[in-house]
């Protein structure tokens, strides 16, 4: 197959930002050329090793990407010319000129081949370690603890990269008899296969790169290791939930050796995945990025065991503390920050905008600075991102991301409150505190018993405000999400809206059996949806109980004492933070 060569020529201070950004464009592979790290392949966003050395002098530094020769090519390069255009507003990236030229798919592939040779790592008990391609004829010398014979392919990894080596010293300290790990980024499977080597008891791998699926076969067969506890998933760890629930927990090691701009949000995902006390090991780290790194691990409670270096590459050997985030935060690591809401399109990358009344409260309510952290949430995603204050322009503030984390903030189970209408501003109050205690949605429902009557026109106008105030609450709570707040529905309406619904329950003064309360409560799986009726002064009508039972909702108590429509609610959400808040 034939592929079209497209060369930019830059500056080395450029190169790894520009590589980065190329990565993302869906492109066939990336190549860095400069003077001091001779040729460098990255692909799918992790790393390479190292080549011969180039005629390249000064801090001049090419960067090439491939496009297949018979794809369309238009909307990459204009994505390209872009990237480019908004780098020089805010560096020197140098020439920024643009070279062609075509080449054969063995080319890139198979010809760096010949620069691969045989090496040895030293580790700090005094072991040693050997790798060999197959093509390679030299064997290790008696005085090496482990020989590796590795063939990466077209996947990454052999071992011989600062940012691999690193990883592979902390693996040979830190991995114990029978432990289980993760390599997320696995590539060849050299860390994994090495993982073994080390004594763990099984493993998994995550990877972008189908290329990784032979590669790894082949590694794990020429060690020995065929039969080895290991599975290999194929997918975006990201932004696909299905690789991570594939992935699973309760690991007692965790390695990432891939780019800063994904560890950092990768990060926040793998405090749900390692046991309490587990290790998680990066790397990938070039110096400028390493204390945005360090915050990010910080913040999401991993102390910091080591950071090592190798070149101008760091990586950092860390241990997951769930039992110390509020020690940490008087450390002053956990800085609070206020809580801001941004529409998806105000999210540009690593860069956010806020405008609206939210400008106007960061700039003259809380006066704040630039350089001070902010939390910000698109109110769906359920993902904290901690930013800070860049500058302020016009009627806008803008925001430079530091790092993301999945927000543990919400609830292990979707509620939605289907409440009956009630009278004159208690649904503000409703609304208010049952955001804060975690509903998900709230859908406002006229019963048989309503005071209040509203009509379509005045509905609209009073959702409006609800939400609004839900998305207050959802600010002062610190909430990743903010609730919805449904239009106006009938009873029959709510019932047929909840009919998928895992559980329906409606409490009922008439009801009896507290047990029967708490055996449906304890029933619950983390994950499900559930719906809640609540009736408004009057209560349901016994037409209306009689109805919902039809439908499959179950009436239960909520004890001896009768409570207003507006504390009901919030009772059943206290209650299912006690059952479920502790285990999520």
């Amino acid at each position: 197959m034939k592929y079209v060569r497209y060369t930019i020529k830059t500056l080395q201070g450029a190169e790894d930002i520009i590589a980065a950004l190329l990565s993302d464009l869906n492109v066939e592979g990336v190549e860095i050329e400069d003077a001091s790290l001779p040729e460098d392949i990255k692909k799918n966003g992790t790393f390479y090793d190292v080549l011969p050395e180039n005629n390249i002098e000064g801090d001049d530094a090419f960067v090439s990407f491939y496009i297949e020769k018979d794809r369309d090519k238009d909307s990459i390069l204009s994505d390209v010319g872009r990237i480019l255009k908004e780098l020089r507003e805010t560096m020197d990236i140098g020439d920024g000129g643009i070279s062609v030229s075509e080449t054969e798919d063995k080319d890139w592939i198979n010809n760096w081949k010949e620069f691969f040779k045989s090496f040895t790592i030293d580790f700090e008990d005094g072991k040693k370690a050997f790798f060999t391609p197959s093509w390679e004829k030299e064997e290790a010398d008696g005085s090496c603890d482990y020989t590796i014979n590795i063939d990466p392919g077209t996947a990454f990894g052999t071992g011989a990269h600062e940012s691999t080596r690193l990883c592979i010293r902390a693996l040979e300290k830190y991995v114990k008899k029978g432990i289980r790990f993760l390599d997320i980024g696995a590539g060849s499977g050299i860390l994994s296969l090495l993982s073994f080597m080390f004594g763990a008891g099984s493993g998994m791998g995550v990877d972008i790169d189908e290329g990784s699926v032979s590669a790894v076969h082949d590694n794990f067969e020429k060690n020995g290791l065929s039969d080895a506890p290991y599975h290999l998933v194929i997918g975006n760890f990201l932004e696909d939930r299905n690789v991570r629930d594939h992935a699973g927990g309760m690991y007692d090691l965790i390695v990432a050796n891939i780019l800063p701009e994904v560890l950092i949000p990768l990060t926040g995902y793998i405090p749900e995945m390692l046991k309490d006390g587990g290790l998680y090991i990066v790397s990938g780290i070039i110096e400028t990025k390493a204390e945005s790194m360090r915050k990010c691990l910080e913040f999401n409670d991993f102390r910091i065991l080591e950071e090592n270096h190798d070149g101008e590459w760091v990586s950092f050997v860390t241990v997951f503390c769930a039992d110390e985030p509020e020690a940490l935060a008087a450390e002053g690591v956990r800085e609070p920050g206020h809580q801001f809401f941004v529409d998806p399109s105000q999210i540009r990358g690593n860069d956010i905008i806020i405008e609206g009344a939210d400008f106007n409260h960061i700039k003259n309510v809380l006066r704040m600075k630039p350089g001070e952290c902010v939390n910000v949430s698109d109110g769906l995603s359920g993902k904290e991102m901690r930013c800070h204050i860049e500058s302020f322009s016009g009627d806008r503030v803008n925001l430079k991301l530091d790092f993301i984390k999945e927000a543990d903030v919400e609830l292990p189970v979707h509620v939605t409150l289907f409440q009956g209408l009630p009278k004159a501003g208690k649904m503000d109050f409703i609304i208010e505190k049952c955001v804060e205690l975690g509903v998900s949605e709230i859908v406002p429902v006229m019963t048989e018993r309503s005071v209040v009557k509203i009509d379509a026109k005045k509905a609209e106008v009073r959702v409006s405000h609800w939400q609004g105030k839900a998305e207050a609450a959802a600010k002062q709570s610190k909430r990743a999400r903010i609730p919805e707040v449904g239009k106006v529905v009938s009873f029959k309406e709510a019932l047929r809206l909840c009919e998928d619904y895992d559980h329906k329950i409606i409490p009922y003064e008439l009801s009896r059996g507290f047990g029967k309360t708490r055996d449906m409560l304890r029933s619950f799986e983390k994950g499900s949806r559930i719906a809640v009726f609540i009736g408004p002064e009057g209560g349901f009508s016994e037409e209306e109980i009689a109805l919902a039972k039809e439908k499959g909702v179950f009436p239960l108590t909520l004890g001896k004492r009768i409570l207003r429509t507006e504390t009901a609610g919030m009772v059943v959400l206290s209650w299912l933070i006690y059952l479920y808040e502790e285990e999520s």
